[in-house]
Formats: C-alpha cells, sequence, structure tokens
C-alpha cells in the first residue's frame, strides 16, 4: 500500500517537473524582465533572477532524479512478490519453432 503511493507520486513528480520547471522559468524571466524595466537597475535584480533560476532548476532536477532512482529501484524490488503463473511458457509459443 505504502510503496503503491510512493510509486504513483514519483511518477507524477516525473510528469510535472518539466513542465513546471518550464513554466517557473518563463514566468520568471518575465517577471524579472518588466521588473528590470521599473526598478531593477537600483536592485540589480538581472543577477538574482539567474541565481534564483538556477537554485530552483538545480532542486528540481534532484528531485526529478530521485523520483526516477525511486522508480527504477522499485521495479526490481516488486520481483519479489510475483506470481506463480509469470514463469510459465504459454502453450502457443511451443508451435513457433524458431522462438
Amino acid at each position: 500500500m505504502f510503496e503503491n503511493l510512493l510509486w504513483k507520486i514519483a511518477s507524477i513528480v516525473i510528469v510535472t517537473t518539466l513542465p513546471i520547471l518550464i513554466g517557473l522559468g518563463l514566468g520568471l524571466c518575465i517577471l524579472f524582465e518588466k521588473s528590470w524595466l521599473m526598478f531593477g537597475y537600483f536592485f540589480q535584480l538581472e543577477r538574482k533572477s539567474k541565481t534564483t533560476y538556477t537554485y530552483i532548476a538545480l532542486l528540481a532536477i534532484l528531485i526529478y532524479s530521485l523520483a526516477r532512482a525511486y522508480i527504477i529501484v522499485e521495479s526490481f524490488i516488486s520481483l519479489r512478490r510475483v506470481p506463480i503463473g509469470v514463469y510459465w511458457t504459454p502453450a502457443w509459443l511451443q508451435m513457433i519453432p524458431h522462438v
């Protein structure tokens, strides 16, 4: 039950990380570009926006990598409880000589 929930969470993280990161990057670029025009000269917002996005991107890559690693490890761990029918050879497979 718990592994099933973690599998679903990791799958959702893998699917949503890239669109969120791209959307956040575009949003930050637009936000800081408009802010730069208004008062960026005084606060040096361009430099802050690049470091902010870099930290967010690194965090997203770390979370994505952990979710991906969990899916891979869990796929091998789940082989410990497979039903016996997994190891049976289908009858129709014997009719094809080259397989």
